[in-house]
């Protein structure tokens, strides 16, 4: 790490991200939720969304909110694009 410009300094990802938060908000409330086929596939790419209720998705999915950055986690959207 001696590479580093004087300017950058280290740090462990979990101290400045907060990786998969969750959300409390009321059971009927209408939200995004980008199921794998509507993700972007390119750097520039913009994210596609379905409105669902917060009832619906908020068990077995990942949590998000705006400004987050979203990465398909799994092999083959990598090799996709």
């Amino acid at each position: 790490m001696s590479d580093l410009s004087e300017n950058w300094t280290t740090a462990l990802i979990g101290d400045i991200i907060e990786f998969a938060p969750k959300n409390n908000v009321l059971d009927n409330t209408e939200a995004g939720f980008v199921p794998l086929h509507l993700m972007g596939k390119r750097f520039l790419d913009k994210h596609g969304f379905e409105k669902k209720r917060w009832s619906e998705i908020k068990k077995g999915y990942t949590h998000f909110a705006d400004g987050d950055v979203l990465l398909a986690r799994i092999t083959p959207s990598f090799r996709i694009g």
